[in-house]
């Protein structure tokens, strides 16, 4: 039988480090909220809840 092969603690604190790094890059290019394409989806949705709102009137 082979020895476990386990991850050394400064593989997993590496890894942990890159994945964080990785979720901050995500976070970071998310588009700001004054973006136009922003804008516009924000004013579907509500033309959207107004429309169901009638509907349900």
């Amino acid at each position: 039988m082979s020895a476990f092969k386990g991850s050394l603690f400064t593989d997993r604190q590496s890894t942990s480090a890159a994945a964080k790094k990785a979720l901050l890059e995500k976070f970071k290019a998310k588009p700001a909220a004054d973006d136009p394409a922003v804008l516009a989806r924000a004013a579907e949705r509500r033309a959207i809840a107004e429309a169901r709102e009638v509907r349900a009137a």
